[in-house]
């Protein structure tokens, strides 16, 4: 049997022959009017019998291609509900906050829907926000939960059905793809215990009493600390429609949020509200290169984190491209062709993953040519986040320059809390 479409055009075909032969009896500019002959009405009937037949097939079809549709959405995997998280975080969007607040109007719909429950999350959680457009905890969980990640990692915020345009050359986002274990939604500080000394087993006799161990443990306390994103939009970038920059706001604020916290995650100086990093934490394994980086180095380091029993995780390497560099030419045996990392293999090394970003410093030491490579288990490198995130739109401040000013606040602590888990090398040239 034919399909719809065949049969459609079989009957607008038949159609034409009619006109055809109407042409005739009515005439026109172009066809003298008369009788149809003898032949001509045996065709007319033919053509009447025939576009009966075949409007009762394209019926057929019609009723055929409903069913199949029909059964293709029962046969379809039903689409979770969502939930009014979800619904919120589809629905809200950031531009058009900005956009209300820059033109003295209030926010509206979702938008104002988000500003209410961040205003009462963050009342509940003690803390601060004082930004005239807040978007709640739980926007950023609904967003992660239907996958809406960009490809860099940036931000769960970050929507994947709006209209893309070309990305922002930014560093490569690696934290949660080594694994580094991520708290969102905490309140207030937040103690994290940690074995310090293991309970002891003492082989006695039978009647021998026990030998008493104390296993210690101490805390690590995390604290939130503000961490601040300002930018200027210019108000001719923010009249455009929302759908066309609203990917592009995001990454702007959130991309600036997210680099901050995996720069101060390897080298935050631990100082003033700048939580510490692996590469400052005076406890971690440190690996001394002498400027050249060697295999045997590698191995150290692994070898240190081994003999502290911190090796229990998923270890990986995390560098800058540099180092990459360098030991993507740094041959295992010369003259041998095979190199320490080989470059058909970017995502391993030594037998372990491993991730390159220039997030990872290379102006280290003395003369801030240094560069720095880590390896251990990122498991055990906490980030944690309280409640979620606050914009504070400023229209006049740069009104002369057209441009809106927007800072983006948000409260992180970052905590190394076994840093024996880590080995760094921080003295390398490359």
């Amino acid at each position: 049997m034919k399909n719809l479409n065949e049969l459609l055009e079989a009957r607008e075909a038949l159609d034409n022959k009619t006109a055809d032969l109407l042409t005739i009896v009515r005439g026109s500019d172009t066809v003298e009017k008369r009788e149809l002959t003898e032949e001509e009405n045996t065709n007319w009937e033919t053509l009447k019998d025939e576009k009966r037949a075949l409007d009762k097939q394209i019926e057929l079809a019609k009723d055929m291609q409903a069913e199949e549709r029909i059964l293709a959405r029962k046969a379809a995997p039903k689409q979770p509900k969502r939930t009014p998280e979800q619904k919120l975080a589809a629905d809200m969007s950031v531009v058009r906050g900005i956009q209300n607040l820059m033109n003295n109007k209030p926010l509206e719909g979702a938008e104002a829907e988000a500003h209410q429950e961040a205003q009462n999350e963050a009342r509940s959680m003690g803390l601060n926000f004082s930004g005239n457009f807040q978007i709640p905890s739980v926007v950023a969980r609904a967003n992660t939960a239907t996958g809406a990640v960009n490809a860099g990692g940036v931000s769960p915020l970050i929507k994947d059905d709006v209209s893309e345009l070309v990305p922002f050359l930014t560093p490569k986002l690696f934290l949660e793809e080594l694994g580094a274990t991520m708290m969102r939604g905490l309140q207030s500080n937040f103690k994290i215990p940690i074995g310090n000394t293991l309970t002891q087993a003492n082989w006695a006799t039978e009647t021998a009493s026990a030998t008493e161990s104390t296993p210690i443990l101490r805390e690590e306390t995390a604290s939130p600390n503000r961490l601040a994103a300002f930018t200027k939009f210019s108000r001719q970038a923010l009249l455009q429609p929302v759908i066309a920059i609203e990917n592009m706001v995001r990454e702007q604020l959130l991309g600036a949020e997210a680099r901050a916290v995996e720069y101060a995650a390897v080298n935050g100086s631990g100082t003033g509200s700048t939580p510490e990093g692996i590469l400052v934490n005076s406890d971690v394994n440190t690996v001394t290169t002498g400027g050249t980086l060697t295999r045997a180095h590698l191995i150290a380091m692994r070898k240190a984190i081994q003999s502290n029993n911190a090796d229990k995780g998923t270890m990986s390497y995390l560098t800058n491209p540099d180092v990459e560099a360098y030991l993507n030419g740094l041959e295992v045996d010369a003259g041998f062709g095979q190199y320490v990392w080989p470059t058909d293999m970017p995502e391993k090394l030594m037998g372990y993953k491993a991730c390159t970003s220039t997030l990872v410093p290379n102006n280290l030491g003395a003369g801030t040519d240094k560069s720095s490579i880590i390896f251990g288990d990122f498991s055990k490198l906490f980030i944690m986040q309280w409640g979620g995130r606050s914009i504070s739109v400023d229209p006049y401040t740069s009104l002369k320059a057209a441009q809106v000013e927007v800072v983006l606040d948000s409260y992180y602590d970052i905590k190394v809390v076994e840093p024996k888990a880590f080995s760094i090398a921080v003295d390398i040239t490359a």
